[in-house]
């Protein structure tokens, strides 16, 4: 009516789009709060994990660390190009002299940022709609109380960053390769477990000490500082 810009001090536009806003929060988080939400989001995490797992790969094998371990993929890879492969170069075609594992670690990282990058934003949006917009309130009275969707989204992501924490890196792997494995869940946790704003998402913290993520994490920690801390003997010898 004409009366309700007037009470509510808003316009009717902004109330329309508010609304609408949240009908779309709560149809999104019904679909992925399903079986098959919850099934996709378990193996989007499966698929983030390993994309960790072959960035810090790919980083190690380039230079200036030139690692020639877990480089088995990429001599099976190499073995399509062949050992001189031609490259286009501002319209002209030019034999590239480099070795044929640098030419393939170029394009491999530039896809596998693109999937790290996209997976991230896709896990923060599920982490905002589980938990809602963050806002410091001066009354506190009153609080939402989450769905069993936002729940079930909350403990799957959830599950997944404790899964990720207590993850370590194969048998014979260098220290190198398991550290930056290990540190990127680690990174992840923070960014998780709290909005841009550095407010806390309590459902997402109730839920991560629900699985136990705190001790994977202090596991984590306690993991990290004992490889650099043999890194950095066997260096020195």
């Amino acid at each position: 009516s004409c009366l309700t810009p007037h009470v509510t001090g808003q316009r009717p536009s902004l109330l329309i789009q508010r609304n609408f806003q949240a009908d779309m929060r709560s149809v999104c988080i019904a679909k992925w709060g399903s079986d098959k939400g919850l099934d996709l989001i378990d193996k989007l995490s499966q698929l983030f994990t390993a994309i960790v797992w072959e960035n810090s790969l790919l980083v190690l094998v380039a230079p200036p660390f030139n690692l020639t371990q877990n480089r088995v993929d990429l001599d099976r890879l190499m073995d399509a190009i062949g050992p001189n492969p031609v490259i286009k170069f501002k319209g002209k075609e030019k034999r590239d002299k480099s070795p044929p594992h640098l030419l393939l670690i170029k394009p491999l990282r530039q896809a596998v940022d693109r999937l790290h990058k996209h997976l991230l934003a896709f896990l923060f949006i599920l982490c905002k709609l589980s938990c809602g917009q963050m806002r410091v309130r001066r009354n506190v009275g009153n609080k939402p109380v989450p769905t069993q969707h936002q729940m079930d989204i909350a403990k799957h992501i959830t599950y997944f960053l404790k899964h990720g924490l207590s993850w370590r890196p194969p048998v014979n792997t260098h220290p190198r390769v398991g550290l930056a494995a290990v540190m990127g869940h680690i990174g992840l946790a923070g960014k998780i477990l709290h909005s841009e704003s550095r407010q806390p998402y309590h459902l997402m913290l109730h839920e991560f000490d629900k699985v136990e993520g705190l001790e994977s994490m202090v596991a984590a920690y306690d993991w990290a500082l004992k490889v650099s801390k043999q890194e950095r003997v066997r260096c020195r010898t």
